[in-house]
């Protein structure tokens, strides 16, 4: 066969077409800065270094000496996958110029370095490729790529208003309490931190949010913060826009159904267990009981603000909230974990099983069979990373510290891993080797599920060939 053979006036055309094209100005140029689903794991890997370059900086620390870069790295990964676990009191021993990096590290974290780094581009007039408009749709949990970027927008702006309602709402809370300065400080670190579904507290002379305990404005208001951030903005436009459950997308009647039965479980579990304990809310009265049963069971799952100790929790208690904790928030929220959203295809799957029914179906809508097996690979991969880091956490801790209990770093395992950072204390208690592997398990906790998700998304292609079926005895 003879090739074909190019012309002059071809080769012409396309030197002219080369030559304007190195003309247009850079805002032109599609940007292929989102070419891979791991620039997620590069650009928090980044916020991690720079946060833990700051965190070792003298200024950083409020004796203003240099603080321990195990201490420095714990935190940073900590504040940026947002997960509020802590082996110092945050409190105490960083400076203002600490807690303001840590502060900043929970909102860039919160949000997400892809839906922040798309909002610095558009802003500066930059276009977004179409692989990266496609990791941005998976990030927000988007199945259309037309108007992420319109979305992204309008996401960091509500964010950052929804943060400052929540700044002002505790701030009437602390102003009472606290001096005019201190009270703002205060109420805007708390604000980022609960909208974030950080778990960071800096509240004085408090374990976590124990000052507010059986306070109905300021643990309402932290409430509202945590169910916004983490049921994912996606889910409340829906609210907003169609109003009525029976209008609402799929995925927004299943993140509200489910989010609201682990909500009203994880508050039952919490009384039931808890109301006889004097250490924990034993000692109060009934509402102040249904209160702190409420808050816990909202946080407990994905933000880790605490108004009691969860080291004086029944251990009953400790267990059903480590099966929270692995659920988390929503997709595409501020929250981590699997996410509601995983747990819902898989009880409708299974629940379709059980029926004997080989399509799953709910709200009259069928599910998708590859999102099906996505969320049973993100749930599968899930435990048995628990399983392996939490048989390394024993390990290195059965021969150093072997007083602390078996379930309590179980609990913490699954905390670091579900970016929760509801903790017994057992961080600041084990050896820096642990210190380091729980870090590691923040950061992989926080981003390695949705870089799975996002990478099987764009992987997501059929066979050309079916092979013959057969089937395998199960039970």
């Amino acid at each position: 066969m003879n090739k074909p053979v190019k012309s002059k006036s071809t080769e012409k055309s396309r030197f002219i077409f080369e030559s304007l094209r190195s003309t247009l100005p850079e805002s032109r140029v599609p940007s292929r800065l989102f070419s891979s689903p791991f620039i997620l794991i590069y650009g928090f890997a980044i916020l991690v270094a720079l946060g833990t370059a700051l965190l070792t900086l003298p200024i950083s620390n409020a004796s203003g000496s240099t603080p321990s870069w195990i201490t420095a790295l714990f935190t940073a990964i900590s504040a940026v996958t947002v997960t509020g676990l802590t082996v110092v009191d945050t409190s105490v021993h960083w400076s203002f110029f600490g807690q303001t990096v840590i502060l900043v590290l929970i909102f860039l974290g919160g949000l997400g370095f892809i839906t922040l780094a798309t909002f610095l581009l558009v802003m500066v007039g930059q276009r977004l490729s179409l692989g990266g408009r496609l990791a941005l749709s998976q990030t927000q949990g988007q199945s259309s790529i037309g108007q992420v970027v319109n979305l992204t927008k309008l996401i960091v702006i509500v964010a950052i208003v929804v943060q400052m309602l929540g700044a002002v709402s505790l701030y009437f809370s602390l102003s009472s309490e606290l001096d005019m300065d201190d009270a703002l400080w205060q109420a805007i670190f708390q604000s980022v931190s609960a909208f974030n579904n950080a778990g960071f507290s800096i509240l004085p002379d408090s374990e976590s949010l124990a000052m507010f305990s059986g306070m109905v404005w300021p643990i309402g208001t932290m409430t509202l913060l945590i169910v916004i951030g983490g049921l994912s903005f996606p889910v409340l436009a829906d609210v907003v826009k169609r109003r009525r459950f029976s209008r609402f997308s799929l995925d927004t009647q299943l993140v509200l159904l489910f989010s609201v039965l682990f909500w009203i479980l994880g508050a039952l579990v919490f009384f039931v267990l808890e109301v006889n304990n004097p250490k924990t809310i034993g000692q109060f009265s009934f509402w102040h009981q249904v209160l702190d049963s409420i808050f816990q069971s909202v946080s407990g799952r994905t933000a880790g603000f605490t108004t009691v100790n969860f080291s004086d929790t029944e251990s009953g208690t400790n267990f059903f909230y480590i099966a929270l904790m692995f659920i988390g928030g929503a997709s595409a929220s501020t929250a981590a974990g699997i996410k509601v959203n995983t747990v819902a295809l898989i009880m409708v799957a299974v629940f379709a099983a059980v029926r004997g029914r080989s399509r799953p179906t709910a709200f009259r809508k069928e599910l998708s069979s590859p999102q099906v097996y996505r969320a049973l690979a993100i749930a599968a991969l899930a435990v048995i990373s628990i399983f392996v880091i939490g048989f390394a956490v024993t390990l290195i801790n059965q021969q150093q510290n072997p007083e602390i209990p078996f379930l309590d770093l179980i609990f913490e395992t699954v905390s670091a891993f579900s970016a929760n950072g509801t903790s017994t204390g057992v961080s600041a208690q084990v050896t820096d080797m642990t210190k380091l592997l729980l870090g590691a398990t923040m950061f992989f906790g926080r981003l390695g599920p949705l870089t799975f998700a996002l990478a099987l998304a764009q992987r997501q292609a059929e066979p050309n060939i079916r092979w013959a079926k057969e089937e395998v005895r199960l039970g």
